[in-house]
């Protein structure tokens, strides 16, 4: 009991100091649907609307304000309203691949809709060719136990660690065998996406994720399988959004 009050005081406290900082799936689906719209300060208030409405409903109303060029925010709430008391369900996406790649470490997040269902990673050696093929052979065996539908990856920049990049290029050559489409994300998108205002350093995003799947804390493979955690949803987040084609309630 002490450690659930202790946590909950943490959040409360931080949530006060530092603007709006997701602790759930939902409330990081409250964010990201505020900054959609414009309306990123209010993000509290749309936690509010995501206890009251289903996802279902909310996707439809924004579906609808996306249609008005001036003050999506505002014609949202007025297609909200009308939907009350009405179904409207919504379909997540299928398995998300996540993968967090480090100079000497790769980790790996699965995601089934906003449900975190896998996460592992693995230390490399200093030795290049061993690094590759651990790495390789690591997101291999991975792909043959769960079937992912697509994948995500961390941008990085062109030029920046040779190491990285490396092993990026490895990764991408194995999903392209198993013919998987990826979202590349960049490191500011991600973590920016976190919190309003946007948090700028990847140790306020780890602190986030590990409110949102404590799990994760108790679990070999930290800090960056909280990374791979992060992309996924984010990814499985922004896949909900962008594909919208609610037929008329």
């Amino acid at each position: 009991m002490r450690n659930i009050l202790d946590r909950v005081a943490k959040i409360a406290a931080r949530n006060r100091s530092s603007g709006f900082r997701p602790t759930t799936t939902q409330e990081y689906f409250a964010l990201r649907l505020a900054s959609k719209l414009g309306d990123g300060a209010s993000a509290r208030h749309y936690e509010e609307l995501a206890n009251q409405y289903s996802e279902g409903q909310l996707l439809a109303a924004y579906s609808r304000a996306l249609k008005s060029h001036v003050d999506p925010a505002r014609r949202f709430h007025m297609e909200l309203k009308p939907l009350e008391g009405r179904r409207s369900d919504h379909a997540w996406g299928g398995r998300v691949l996540a993968v967090r790649i480090e100079r000497r470490a790769v980790a790996i997040a699965i995601l089934r809709g906003d449900h975190l269902v896998y996460a592992d990673a693995r230390q490399l050696s200093s030795v290049q060719n061993k690094a590759l093929d651990s790495a390789a052979s690591f997101v291999t065996r991975v792909l043959e136990r769960f079937r992912c539908e697509y994948a995500a990856l961390e941008l990085i920049p062109n030029g920046h660690e040779v190491q990285r990049t490396l092993l990026h290029q490895a990764v991408l050559r194995i999903l392209s065998a198993q013919a998987m489409g990826v979202a590349e994300v960049s490191k500011s998108g991600l973590i920016g996406s976190f919190g309003y205002p946007a948090p700028r350093f990847r140790s306020i995003l780890r602190g986030i994720i590990s409110d949102i799947y404590p799990a994760l804390d108790e679990a070999p493979g930290q800090p960056w399988t909280h990374d791979a955690a992060a992309l996924g949803l984010h990814v499985q987040t922004e896949r909900l959004f962008s594909s919208i084609n609610q037929p008329p309630l």
